[in-house]
Order: structure tokens, then C-alpha cells, then sequence
């Protein structure tokens, strides 16, 4: 009887004992070449974790299965695989069964699996020398449709990471079944013309708006069921795509998108976010910084069923009829509007991840002006309800009161940049839908940040540890701006690269340390600099938010056109 595979066993990537325990826990074990387990008489093999838990509470809800087995592959030895269900009062052995041979298959009745359990997982219990080459979750229920996935990278002179992306991709049997790869090259030429997996689409520089509404043109053009977007630099595990493409086989709305998790590349095993949140002017990560080798955080996990937005790193949702392009930000904010626009709520499973460099790493008034801008449009176009008057205002200035605060003038300057060019309307995008030259403008006028070199100082959190007290006389003196110059002295060393306003009372230096880079970034008090920049902000906030109702009304009619098709087959 013909079964559909729901879950294979996920193997390291980074092949890093802190890594282990993503994939695999225990005792009496090793991970050999050729992906196998050798397991030593007496050993134990756990596969509670990130990866190789099976997500069934997810499955159940939003799939159509009414039946799972698990499968072990035995090459060598004997011993006991135990099937566990866990949920929120603990774990319970639902089978455990003796295999001896090289291959076995345990059927779970559904009756005792059903509403009960959020997560299956097993452990195999060696009772002699034994080889385990892979563990399968599997159905025989009819799938509900085919998938054809398009996955799409758009890539700007960044060679090794695509190169590293076409290779892991290329490597998985089940992805050249069922997918394609389109590598959308907005910048110089990489040294790979392509094969049946793989086209190059060479594309002029619109950023990855543009790069991605490019490679979703070649995915419905070439009729795929569904498509998926993953940044150039991001590095995923194929079978991540592979589990995908299975729930959505068996998903009950045809519609449904998936969102994938965020880890970092230099800590592995530390989540960024399972989804975010959108709230006013910022995204709220959930589960931020969680480190998923531990059972309760991984488990915990799997409660986290859906995000505001999917987000680019690793986004899969259906080609439907209709759907709605990017609005031309050349990038940041594209991927939460068009989630926003296309009304997609992305389900997010354990196991659905990519691998990439730290935000605070990006920090630059550059990528600062972009982010701002996005999200002054999406709370003036593309939220329910316009914002009240108030609450437009506040939200802005503060945000450009915070960096000021921190000393971080050259972002600041960059914040208000972004205002003016919003406050132009549709001409604005029109005209900068390649943003070279405005980037170069914004960069220039923003100026640079001096990095030193620190060892031996005791950095501080930034954002913790400051009371109340010390945040209120921060408003009273606007960060000791309206005291006398003498009593800003001495420097503070501040962990991460987000600026912290309350560090800057009775300081004239702030160090700012990004452990990604490796380097200190000095900033200083300027006075001057602070009023001029004050100033300039508070009336840049007034205008946009006196001006918000006609803006929203200039911008939701120009949404026809930046988001059809027509407008990106024409670049």
C-alpha cells in the first residue's frame, strides 16, 4: 500500500557537537559519514528535539490525515524503539516495540493519538551494536493535492552564499523531484550558468522587491502550485522544504502559507523568532533569542502556529488567483505588505528554519532608512485604521528620539530622510525603484561611525538594568541635553548595536559593541548636532502626521498599479 513520507530525520548541518542536540540526544552513540547513527550495545538515542520531534498537533489541525506510522531504518543490530506522546503535563510511552531486522514500521492507532499530544517523538534503545540510517513519519491517507514548489533566491554580489544555497539544495532527491530553483542575479555574474534544477535569471538591481516579484513571475510562468522566497544569505536545511511541501499536500485550506523560523548563523541553536507580531512601528519576535536545544524550549515551540507575516528568509505560500505583487520598497517592509495585501497568516512549524546573520550585525543608517520607511507605510497605507493624529506622532518622533538619545546621529538623520521621502507619495518609488543613488545620498549626508578596538571592558545589556528613576530624568533632560556640559562626562560600554537612550545621562561616549562583528562603535555627545536633529524630527512628524489622511488616499490608489503584474513584467 502506497504511503506519503510527512517527516524524514534531519541531519546536522554545521556538524558541531553545540549543534547535536537540534537533531539527536543520548548516550552510547555516533554520528558517522553518510548520514547514520552508530548506536553501541547499551546505547540510547533520543530524537526529542527541534528538528526531529513530529509537530502533531499541527499536523492534526490543519491537515487532512487520519492515520501516521513511524518508521525506523535498521541496517544493523536490535534493540527497543519507544514512540512517546508529550503535551503540556508531561511525556507518556504510548508503544515500544522489539526490532530486530533492517527494517520496521509501527502503526500509532489514532484513537490514542488524537486532540491528546502536541508533539510524537521515539528513542531506540540498543541491545547490540546497531546502525540507524533514518526515522520516517509517515500516512496513507490520500494527499489532497500535488505540490510544484518555485523556490526563488534573489542574490546581489553575494557569490559564496549562492553557490553554498544551490549546492545544499541540489544535493536532496526529493527537492529535484518536486522543485525548481530560480537564482535572480541583481548583481555581478556567478559562476554557475544554470542546469534542469536550476535557472540564473539575470535582473537589473531593484533590490529584492524586485528580485523576488522577478523569480514569482518565472514560478507562474512555469506553473508552479506554489512558491517560495529565502534570502541569498540564508541558510536552510532541505529537508525543512521537503517537510513543507508534505503538509501542504495535506493541507486543509488550500491557501495555506508557511513561515519559517529564524536561528543564527554564528549560534546555531539560538532562535532570533518563531514569527513576529506586528505592532505600530515595530515586530514583535516571539520566543527571541530561545535556545532550542533544550526539550521545553523546542516544545514550547510548537505553540506558536502562526505570524503576521511571512517573513523572506522562509516563506512559502500558494500561487492564487489574484494575487497581489510587492509594493517596489527595493527592500524591508516587502515581505510583511505583501503578506499584509495577500491576507496570508503563515503556520509555522519546528523544523521550518534558516540559518543568517544577526540583525544587529546590518545596523546602518542605510538599512535604518529603509526600515523606517516601510513602516511609516504600512501605519499609513496598509494598516485597518489609520492611526490617530497622537499616536502617529508619538510613535514617529520617538523612534528618532531614541537614536538621538543614544548618540546615534547618523541614523537619525537617516529616520528623517525617510519621512521626507514618504511625505513626496508615489512619485517618490516611481522615480528611485533602483535606489542606487538615493542609498548614496542617504549614506553620504548620514556620514560614518568610528569602530575601535575593545577587550577587557564590562559591556552592559542594552536596555537592562535601568530603573525607573534613571528613565524618568532621561525625558526630564531629553538625555542630559538641557544640562550643563560639565556634568556629561566619561564613557559607557553598551552590548549590541540597539541604541540606548538611558545610558546617555552624565556621558559624553558611548561604546557600542556587536559581537557578530567583533568591533566597538564609538559615539559622541554632539550637542549642536542633537537640537538640530530634534528640531528638524519634531517637524517632520507633524507634517507626515498632518498630512496622513491624504497621503493614505494617494497611496492606496497607486497600490493598482505597484502591484500588478503588468508593472513588474515592465522592469
Amino acid at each position: 500500500m502506497y504511503h506519503s513520507v510527512l517527516q524524514r530525520l534531519f541531519w546536522p548541518v554545521f556538524n558541531s557537537q553545540e549543534e547535536r542536540d537540534l537533531y539527536f540526544s543520548g548516550t552510547g552513540f555516533s554520528i558517522q559519514e553518510n548520514k547514520k547513527l552508530f548506536v553501541f550495545k547499551g546505547g540510547l538515542v533520543n530524537f526529542n528535539s527541534y528538528f526531529n520531534a513530529f509537530p502533531l498537533k499541527v499536523f492534526l489541525e490543519k491537515t487532512s490525515i487520519d492515520d501516521i506510522e513511524v518508521k525506523l531504518h535498521l541496517l544493523k543490530g536490535k534493540g527497543v524503539l519507544r514512540i512517546f506522546g508529550q503535551n503540556l503535563n508531561g511525556k507518556t510511552l504510548i508503544l515500544e516495540k522489539m526490532i530486530d531486522g533492517a527494517f520496521s514500521g509501527v502503526n500509532i492507532p489514532f484513537d490514542i493519538i488524537s486532540n491528546k499530544y502536541a508533539t510524537l517523538f521515539v528513542e531506540f534503545m540498543a541491545y547490540e551494536d546497531s546502525i540507524i540510517s533514518g526515522v520516517e513519519y509517515v500516512t496513507y491517507t490520500e494527499k489532497k493535492r500535488e505540490i510544484y514548489l518555485g523556490i526563488v533566491t534573489t542574490t546581489f554580489n553575494r557569490q559564496e552564499q549562492v553557490l553554498n544555497l544551490i549546492k545544499k539544495l541540489s544535493d536532496n532527491d526529493e527537492l529535484l523531484s518536486h522543485t525548481k530553483l530560480y537564482v535572480i542575479n541583481n548583481g555581478e555574474d556567478i559562476p554557475f550558468s544554470g542546469n534542469d534544477f536550476v535557472t540564473v535569471v539575470k535582473n537589473e538591481n531593484t533590490g529584492g522587491s524586485g528580485g523576488f516579484m522577478t523569480g514569482l513571475l518565472n514560478s507562474q510562468e512555469r506553473n508552479h502550485t506554489h512558491t517560495m522566497f529565502i534570502d541569498d544569505d540564508a541558510l536552510c536545511h532541505p529537508e525543512s522544504i521537503v517537510k513543507a511541501i508534505s503538509f501542504l499536500s495535506y493541507a486543509l485550506d488550500p491557501n495555506t502559507s508557511l513561515g519559517g523560523a529564524m536561528l543564527y548563523e554564528k549560534k546555531p541553536y539560538i532562535q532570533y523568532e518563531a514569527g513576529a507580531k506586528i505592532q505600530g512601528f515595530n515586530l514583535v519576535p516571539r520566543n527571541m533569542n530561545m535556545d532550542l536545544r533544550y526539550e521545553s524550549n523546542h516544545f514550547f515551540n510548537n505553540f506558536v502556529e502562526s505570524a503576521d507575516y511571512g517573513p523572506w528568509w522562509f516563506f512559502i505560500f500558494p500561487n492564487i488567483q489574484g494575487l497581489k505583487f510587492s509594493f517596489p520598497f527595493f527592500v524591508r517592509g516587502d515581505d510583511v505588505t505583501f503578506s499584509l495585501r495577500n491576507k496570508f497568516k503563515p503556520i509555522m512549524l519546528n523544523g521550518l528554519c534558516s540559518w543568517q546573520e544577526s540583525f544587529d550585525a546590518k545596523i546602518s543608517p542605510t538599512v535604518e532608512y529603509l526600515a523606517f520607511r516601510s513602516f511609516l507605510m504600512i501605519n499609513i497605507v496598509y494598516s485597518e485604521r489609520l492611526s490617530s493624529a497622537f499616536s502617529l506622532f508619538i510613535n514617529i518622533h520617538k523612534r528618532i528620539l531614541f537614536e538621538l538619545l543614544g548618540f546615534k546621529y547618523t541614523i537619525a538623520s537617516a529616520l528623517n530622510e525617510s519621512i521626507k521621502d514618504v511625505l513626496i507619495g508615489p512619485d517618490f518609488w516611481k522615480k528611485n525603484i533602483k535606489m542606487a543613488t538615493r542609498l548614496k545620498e542617504i549614506s553620504d549626508k548620514a556620514g560614518s561611525i568610528e569602530s575601535i578596538s575593545v577587550s577587557g571592558y564590562d559591556f552592559r545589556s542594552s536596555g537592562i538594568g535601568y530603573g525607573l528613576k534613571k528613565k524618568f530624568l532621561v525625558a526630564l533632560t531629553l538625555g542630559g541635553n538641557l544640562l550643563p556640559l560639565a556634568v556629561n562626562k566619561g564613557r559607557k560600554y553598551i552590548y549590541g548595536m540597539t541604541a540606548n537612550p538611558y545610558a546617555s545621562l552624565r556621558t559624553q561616549e558611548i561604546v557600542y559593541f556587536s559581537p557578530e562583528l567583533e568591533k566597538g562603535f564609538l559615539v559622541r555627545r554632539n550637542r549642536p548636532l542633537f537640537w538640530k536633529l530634534f528640531l528638524k524630527s519634531i517637524y517632520l512628524s507633524a507634517k507626515i502626521t498632518f498630512k496622513r489622511k491624504k497621503l493614505r488616499k494617494l497611496y492606496l490608489s497607486s497600490l493598482t498599479t505597484f502591484e500588478s503584474k503588468d508593472f513588474w513584467e515592465g522592469k
